[in-house]
């Protein structure tokens, strides 16, 4: 049954409105300035657990950044290996404890070019910039600027996001609904977001409506 699953799941594209920041409201905001001009600063870099929203907070800039028509990269240095682009007005790099010596190197120099007012850049990583695995003069460089730690969403803020993933998505899961997730899935939010899209692909593909019933057949299909 899962094979039959079809990609028709519609785009939810990151955005600073459906960030569900819970204890993160300062870094949402820092970000948001940054994308929108509103920060003198240049660079900012975020890092957290996986799952905590950093690269939601990434692309949601880009998207601001584009809105006001600026040329934006997105570098998630776990999966490239090579060469950070120059000529942006916004570079959001995701990931940087995996990049390269050389990809080091690029990003201390366009460290440097922003700090002179050429582009903006905001990073992410796993670690407070003095545990990251980096040159030192590019993590005292991260270090030097705005940096925020992102905490992740507790149970009350997940329902939360859920509520409004589904909305999103064109329907609605109560509070019934909701609970079951949160008791007979994961709990980290990428999780439960990706199930919560199959669960709406499915409901389409069989053309019937969210019930308790149909989240258990879900269920079963992606704990095979």
């Amino acid at each position: 049954m899962q094979q039959l699953l079809l990609n028709i799941v519609p785009d939810c594209p990151a955005t600073f409105n459906n960030f569900i920041p819970g204890e993160n409201c300062e870094s949402l905001t820092a970000v948001r300035d940054l994308a929108q001009h509103h920060k003198s600063d240049p660079l900012i870099y975020i890092w957290g657990a996986a799952a905590s929203g950093k690269t939601h907070l990434l692309r949601a800039a880009l998207l601001s950044a584009q809105n006001q028509h600026e040329q934006t990269l997105y570098f998630n240095a776990q999966e490239n290996e090579g060469v950070i682009e120059s000529g942006f007005d916004l570079l959001a790099i995701d990931n940087v404890e995996h990049l390269s010596p050389n990809q080091q190197i690029q990003l201390f120099s366009h460290i440097n070019r922003a700090r002179e007012g050429q582009g903006r850049i905001v990073c992410t990583g796993n670690a407070a910039p003095k545990y990251l695995p980096l040159r030192a003069d590019l993590s005292s460089r991260l270090a030097w600027h705005l940096v925020y730690q992102l905490i992740p969403l507790s149970d009350v803020h997940k329902r939360e996001a859920l509520a409004q993933r589904s909305q999103t998505l064109g329907f609605i899961l109560n509070p019934e609904h909701i609970e079951f997730l949160m008791r007979h899935w994961r709990r980290d939010l990428s999780a439960l977001f990706t199930l919560i899209d199959r669960l709406d692909e499915y409901s389409r593909m069989e053309q019937r409506p969210i019930t308790l019933p149909l989240l258990r057949e879900v269920l079963s299909i992606h704990q095979a």
